[in-house]
């Protein structure tokens, strides 16, 4: 269940463009009198007027699988039986993170889900064989929208493990350096969470 949490997460950002693109269209269908203000506000309750399935579930899947994620995540860290473990040479993951991004999330910018298409039905089943991908292929560690709320992702020195942490690149390496162990946190078979080190 948590790995399709987190797939859902990793596309937060295709639910927002999604949003805006389709709120788009209300938005030039108002009246170019009223102040810029007014014409969002306009769209936004024409836009649930008219489509409030579409709506709602654009919204859901925004706002839904981040507080379940966190939900989980704080259950896990304040429940969770963490080990302790001595720092590996982390390495950063940007370039594959990069990669999804680009290779994932670009071509679905211009779906229009009010009025679906054969390409609109062609980039959900997409969707679905990344999803399965995702999942079976534990590639939860890509997750981009993680990285903007503020947490880092790093792998080891072979590549088998991913950590999700607030801990900068060096403090990870200060830890390392000082001979601390780190507490760390399971969260799928290999990804785990790393906990604050505190210097």
């Amino acid at each position: 269940m948590i790995k399709i949490i987190l797939f859902l997460v990793s596309y937060m950002p295709l639910y927002i463009v999604l949003f805006c693109n389709n709120l788009l269209n209300y938005y030039n269908d108002t009246s170019k009198k009223m102040n810029n203000q007014s014409r969002i506000l306009n769209s936004i309750s024409t836009f649930e007027q008219k489509d409030t399935f579409v709506f709602y579930l654009i919204i859901g899947l925004i706002t839904v699988p981040i507080v379940l994620f966190f939900i989980f995540l704080f259950y896990k860290v304040r429940t969770g039986k963490s080990s302790t473990v001595y720092p590996e040479n982390y390495k950063k993951t940007g370039d594959t993170i990069i990669n999804y991004l680009i290779t994932y999330i670009i071509p679905f910018f211009s779906m229009d889900i009010t009025s679906p298409s054969i390409y609109f039905w062609g980039n959900i089943i997409l969707i679905f064989v990344v999803m399965v991908l995702f999942i079976r292929l534990d590639a939860v560690y890509l997750n981009p929208p993680l990285i903007l709320l503020g947490f880092y992702i790093f792998t080891d020195e072979d590549e088998n493990k991913y950590y999700l942490t607030r801990n900068s690149f060096t403090k990870l390496k200060m830890a390392k350096k000082a001979k601390d162990y780190l507490k760390i946190i399971r969260i799928t078979s290999n990804f785990y969470y790393i906990k604050k080190y505190e210097i």
